[in-house]
């Protein structure tokens, strides 16, 4: 939101809420910037032109900033404590005989939810089926569902658990300004204890960090925290986990590469690039490289280490199957692109890091169930929103009850959140275009027992409905096959009307959509976090699929 331009920064002073993060963007065409604290608390390093740095406020107060190359050149970022906003969750009655009702109000004078053929100012009903002999009623009551663990400082991102083997792994994340790295690891059976450093010294000082662990045993289960400076992420005390893989016969090279360049044109010369499958199964683990100045920004991995996520097996390649190529530069920007094998082997071609990715969502005529696939790099609001899509005319959010924002009244506008999901009604069809990064931090659910509207960021392609079912039920406490005595179902807007996969039932295992809202209803709170919820972030240890082979999609429903 801060142009580098002219040896000026543009605005010089900005104000924001606490929470929120200011990214400075060089413009220049030729002279590299750099933006630290006037009291020297941070440091952005070099930014080159065309490159941005961004840093997340987390305490209220007024931040002064110079550039580190001196020239007159100085800013204030004024942090404003943030309002509170309370996140969307529901609870539900459970009678023989129930019907759904959901009213939000836009003004005081008209209460408004979604229906596809209703008026602003009317007063409107949705119901929808759980099965063909049940129907549901909501009742609502407000309490946080979605929330990113807040984070003061130095905030770790995009972290990857990557090069899983039998004897040990490779941790790779970034931070918002530049620190030293390391991880603390040690057997699930105790607390992580060894210290690692990253691969390029203990007082190595960068946005991106690496961290090669050896030595483990084969099949075993161990935790580990990543520190960040002078931070510690233990995941909320929780710790990170990997299970190594089990011992196989030695695969036979299959060599992929490419090239990454930075937004000037140049070869990456610094930058962490992974490689993975993202399918419905759950996919692969995933390969990476780290590459130096030496590299000439040409990147080579081994494709025959990818393995089934439970790294029992090698994971089967055609020459058709997809791969998700990611390549991190920190402060240097993001790119991301998908090829096939076959290609990848010929040379994956040319990659650019770039400040952020662009998104184009479909929107439909009528009500649509929407959520955010990418962190904006701008924050979106409802009214906003109303002003960047013509005909834009209504914004709903489930807020223990149907919370709408109409685009021709200023009242009621609210944040567009990530792990949030919004009914828009439109009058045309249109596309909304906005550009954003992968979300790079967790993203953990606080799901209330329930209606909970949710955006699953990063999940499509990978995970179905059951797959979602599953998941949330075994961090619940339950198992594939109890699943249904933690999680009721899981709902999505297709075609004007609701879809339902009720747990433990075949019918309707649709595939998860980016970029779309899913309501799921659960009998008892949960804490979820979404797997592997950034590209190829497999931090986790899966105890079952993830997915379940039907296919047969449902056109029962009624409209909303």
């Amino acid at each position: 939101m801060i142009a580098i331009a002219n040896f000026a920064f543009v605005p010089s002073i900005v104000t924001i809420y606490r929470g929120e993060i200011v990214r400075w963007t060089n413009t220049s065409a030729t002279t590299t910037h750099s933006v630290r604290a006037a009291d020297g608390t941070w440091d952005s390093g070099p930014i080159y032109p065309g490159g941005s740095f961004s840093l997340d406020f987390g305490i209220a107060g007024t931040y002064q900033y110079v550039s580190s190359g001196g020239a007159g050149m100085a800013g204030s970022v004024i942090v404003l404590e943030a309002t509170v906003t309370p996140m969307p969750t529901a609870t539900a009655s459970l009678t023989p005989s129930r019907t759904a009702s959901a009213t939000a109000s836009g003004t005081p004078s008209a209460t408004n939810t979604p229906s596809p053929t209703s008026s602003p100012t009317a007063s409107r009903t949705s119901t929808a089926t759980e099965s063909p002999t049940a129907s549901r009623t909501s009742t609502p009551t407000s309490t946080p569902t979605a929330t990113a663990t807040p984070v003061t400082g130095v905030k770790t991102r995009n972290l990857r658990v990557t090069n899983v083997s039998e004897g040990g792994f490779t941790a790779l994340w970034t931070t918002s300004i530049p620190t030293t790295g390391s991880i603390r690891v040690g057997p699930a059976t105790g607390v992580p204890a060894e210290r690692i450093s990253d691969v390029r010294g203990a007082m190595h000082v960068s946005t991106l960090h690496v961290v090669e662990v050896a030595g483990l045993a084969s099949g075993t289960r161990y935790l580990f925290d990543v520190i960040s400076g002078a931070g510690t992420d233990s995941n909320s005390n929780a710790h990170y986990p990997v299970t190594t893989a089990s011992n196989l016969p030695v695969p036979v090279p299959d060599t992929a590469f490419g090239l990454v360049v930075a937004s000037s044109g140049a070869p990456a010369p610094d930058a962490i690039v992974a490689v993975t499958v993202e399918a419905p199964d759950g996919g692969s683990t995933a390969v990476s490289t780290t590459l130096t100045a030496a590299d000439a920004g040409t990147w080579i991995v081994n494709l025959s280490d990818l393995r089934t996520p439970l790294r029992t097996a090698s994971y089967p390649l055609a020459t058709g199957t997809g791969l998700t190529i990611e390549a991190i530069g920190g402060n240097a920007g993001y790119a991301r692109a998908m090829v096939t094998v076959e290609e990848a082997r010929a040379a994956a071609g040319t990659v650019q890091l770039a400040p952020s990715l662009r998104a184009d969502l479909s929107l439909q005529t009528g009500w649509i169930l929407i959520a955010l696939s990418l962190e904006p790099v701008e924050p979106v609001i409802a009214a906003s929103l109303c002003a960047s899509v013509a005909g834009l005319t209504e914004i709903d959010r489930w807020n223990g009850g149907w919370d709408a924002h109409l685009c021709a009244l200023p009242a009621n506008d609210f944040p567009i959140e990530m792990g949030r999901g919004y009914f828009l009604r439109l009058s045309a069809s249109r596309i909304w275009t906005y550009d954003g990064l992968p979300w790079g931090a967790r993203l953990p659910f606080t799901l209330q027992s329930g209606w909970n509207l949710i955006g699953l960021p990063g999940a499509a392609t990978r995970l179905t409905a059951p797959g979602i079912v599953n998941s949330i039920a075994i961090s619940g406490g339950a198992t594939v096959s109890t699943a249904a005595e933690v999680i009721r179902e899981v709902d999505r807007w297709h075609d004007g009307r609701w879809q339902g996969h009720l747990a433990g039932l075949p019918p309707d295992p649709f595939a998860i959509e980016e970029g779309r809202g899913y309501f799921v209803r659960l009998l008892k709170p949960v804490t979820w976090n979404l797997p592997a919820n950034t590209g190829t972030n497999r931090v986790r240890t899966l105890t079952t699929p993830l997915s379940e082979p039907p296919t047969r999609q449902s056109s029962e429903g009624t409209d909303r």
